[in-house]
């Protein structure tokens, strides 16, 4: 761990946040990390102490999982050879404050939604302000909706003489942080769980539980742009089979979703809706809990990850393999990335100008406005 910091630049990065408003909280709750890395003593140090105080929701972080936040964001910017133990944790100084909402909790605060919702924003902005030490560092942010894809459905099932049922779903699909070296993955969950949940099977949860899933797919364009781009956004669309069903959500990332750096653009926002029997689709709240009749459904949208690097920087043959994949539109890589292609998606024919796509990139690049953030933002 000492020679992974050691080889690191020496800077003082500073990187905020915030959570979607919450009842009572109309600006939602602000997230604030200042990072300080000093190679020469091998120590990265996390202060979290200049945050709010505890605000009366269950969204407090306990003191362990302020820790472990600050540890997994760091961690995601180290050498991935670096072990997880101990020796490593020694060399990273978390700093908290007591009654933060980032921090060490005073009775009576709550942190019956510690794990989750803040601590991602954390590891979020963590990360993130380590892209601020140079090209080739850090990640932009994650996606961490838990909307209809990560529901928790309850009802009774006519299958089993009405015996009542409730789960949670996973299978829900956030996009991951574009990297400096690689796209954001597709089987993400959030930053607190990445890499480390197992997705539901469609058919397993219709076996198990009477609801339909009608669709599940991923969406193009929702991945937020970069010379790599964040991991699209998941949709789902399900309702009950015989009797109503009922599905609490809360699909955070609404308002502020996961930030690009580096000249990364965002990734998409979550949102949530009720389609009625005749297909009529009305938007819903983006944290609710909402009864579906037999021949409703709700859809769902989680987000997508944050891009690293200016879009105009990506390799044109990445974009061309995009849009065939359908990651990306035709308008979004002209428009967004700068990349001329002709031909057809639907017999492969499709290939890149060179000399179209240098000119306009060119144009694309002079249309900026001053200040355009070509380095961390």
């Amino acid at each position: 761990m000492t020679h992974a910091i050691r080889s690191l630049p020496a800077g003082k990065l500073v990187a905020q946040g915030r959570h979607d408003a919450l009842p009572g909280l109309p600006d939602g709750i602000p997230v604030k990390v200042i990072v300080e890395v000093n190679p020469d003593d091998g120590i990265v140090t996390v202060d979290l102490r200049d945050n709010i105080d505890c605000v009366p929701v269950g969204v407090n972080l306990s003191q362990t999982c302020a820790t472990a936040g600050a540890l997994i964001g760091v961690l995601n910017c180290i050498d991935p050879s670096v072990p997880r133990n101990e020796g490593s944790f020694r060399r990273i100084g978390i700093l908290l404050r007591e009654n933060s909402v980032v921090g060490i909790p005073r009775f009576p605060a709550s942190t019956s939604m510690a794990t989750s919702n803040v601590t991602n924003r954390l590891i979020n902005a963590t990360q993130r302000a380590f892209s601020m030490l140079g090209e080739g560092y850090g990640l932009a942010e994650g996606a961490a909706s838990m909307g209809a894809g990560f529901g928790v459905v309850s009802g009774s099932d006519r299958r089993r003489s009405g015996e009542p049922y409730v789960n949670q779903l996973v299978i829900g699909n956030n996009g991951g942080p574009g990297a400096p070296t690689c796209d954001g993955w597709v089987t993400y969950c959030m930053p607190d769980a990445a890499a480390s949940v197992m997705v539901d099977s469609a058919e397993i949860i219709e076996q198990k539980y009477p609801l339909l899933i009608r669709s599940l797919r991923l969406v193009e364009d929702t991945g937020g742009a970069g010379r790599f781009r964040g991991g699209p956004a998941g949709e789902i669309v399900y309702g009950p089979l015989h009797d109503p069903m009922t599905v609490a959500y809360f699909a955070e990332m609404h308002e502020d979703p996961p930030k690009g750096t580096r000249g990364g653009e965002s990734g998409h926002r979550s949102a949530v809706s009720k389609i009625s029997r005749d297909g009529q689709e009305e938007p819903l709240p983006p944290i609710g809990l909402v009864e579906l009749q037999p021949g409703e459904c709700i859809r769902g949208m989680e987000s997508g990850g944050g891009g690293y690097g200016d879009p105009l920087e990506r390799d044109p043959n990445r974009v061309r393999h995009d849009v065939l994949e359908g990651w990306i539109s035709l308008p979004s890589a002209r428009n967004t990335y700068g990349v001329v292609l002709n031909g057809k998606t639907e017999d492969g024919s499709l290939s890149v100008d060179s000399a179209a796509t240098l000119q306009l990139r060119r144009d694309l690049g002079a249309r900026r406005p001053a200040g355009w953030p070509a380095s961390a933002r």
